[in-house]
């Protein structure tokens, strides 16, 4: 397993989008580094768990504070609900 903090050095990331079945808890854990420092656009599904929504902007939110965050929802039902996490400024 590799964390998206060790590519941090190698490349400049804009923007980061994950639908990875419940697993982007621990992406954004592996992140921490890249979102404090570059804080990059985020589009992270929040469906897979009751909490997933609370549980990952809790984190973003810790991680970094030059966020304004966005919920949409693209069903009838709870699948395809996204958290964005759009930078307030460079």
């Amino acid at each position: 397993i590799l964390k998206l903090d060790k590519l941090y050095n190698f490349f400049n990331f804009s923007h980061l989008v994950a639908d990875i079945e419940g697993s982007e808890f621990f992406l954004l854990k592996g992140a921490k580094q890249l979102i404090k420092k570059n804080s990059p656009n985020l589009a992270i599904s929040a469906y897979h768990f009751p909490k997933d929504i609370y549980r990952l902007l809790g984190l973003i939110y810790y991680y970094s504070k030059n966020y304004k965050f966005f919920l949409r929802n693209y069903s009838n039902h709870c699948e395809g609900t996204v958290l964005y996490a759009i930078r307030k400024y460079r």
